[in-house]
């Protein structure tokens, strides 16, 4: 029966996981939007390993920085909304594709039960 042949099909049909697989790869990013932006650190050594007096460590000019993007303008709130918005497409093209896939399904179902009745 048809609505046995579709629940099967759903795990199955190449298509409606790739839908799928697109739907959690932009929930993925819409959850990366929300992350704030990672602080970075650095050292730069300068003066070290030439010639005298310059060739050790005593003489060395260490700087260590520190640094914290802050976002200005709505940055943050706008790539959460931009984040937010490729959910809810991928989730309408997944129904769309599901839609489309349902149809051809039937289709094919009809024809194969016309077919089969002529005979």
């Amino acid at each position: 029966p048809f609505p046995a042949l579709l629940a099967e099909s759903y795990s199955r049909a190449p298509r409606l996981l790739e839908a799928t697989a697109l739907v959690r790869q932009a929930e993925g990013q819409a959850q990366q939007a929300r992350a704030r932006p990672n602080p970075t650190a650095s050292i730069e050594m300068e003066n070290f390993g030439g010639e005298r007096p310059y060739n050790d460590l005593n003489q060395a000019e260490t700087t260590f920085s520190f640094g914290l993007p802050i976002e200005l303008g709505g940055k943050r709130g706008a790539r959460i909304r931009a984040g937010t918005a490729g959910v809810t497409a991928a989730a309408a093209r997944e129904a769309q594709t599901r839609w489309e896939y349902e149809a051809h399904l039937a289709m094919a179902y009809a024809q194969a039960e016309a077919a089969g009745r002529k005979r």
